[in-house]
């Protein structure tokens, strides 16, 4: 985020971005978390605004439960997805997962393809 941050203010897209909505970004400790959304969901209600952009994480504080219903989530821009750890138990086992199933459908695809063939030489 903070990188995203720096690059969209040096590239003044952060300041037409501004210039129409008030910007808020998801603070790094939960201390500052409530106030910066009690502050948004402020911004996106009041009359005499043009709503408000909340840039956040993907998987970070924002994704636990808050509501981004109607007016309060009009838009979302993704700039990245974090990686998952790799060593991480759940997804190591989707892995596995994924790998058996994928075996398992290449295996029914040669079955069928042989069957496909041994019907045409019967024909």
């Amino acid at each position: 985020m903070k990188n995203c941050h720096e690059k969209w203010q040096n590239d003044g897209i952060w300041s037409k971005i501004a210039e129409i909505k008030a910007i808020f970004v998801e603070p790094q400790n939960k201390e500052c978390f409530l106030a910066a959304m009690t502050d948004y969901y402020a911004k996106v209600d009041d009359p005499n605004c043009r709503g408000a952009c909340f840039m956040a994480v993907t998987r970070g504080k924002v994704s636990e439960g808050l509501d981004f219903a109607d007016m309060n989530g009009r838009a979302v821009i993704v700039t990245g997805l974090p990686f998952p750890p790799l060593k991480e138990p759940r997804v190591m086992l989707k892995r596995q997962y994924l790998d058996e199933a994928r075996a398992k459908n290449n295996e029914n695809l040669e079955m069928v393809d042989i069957e496909e063939l041994v019907d045409a030489e019967i024909e």
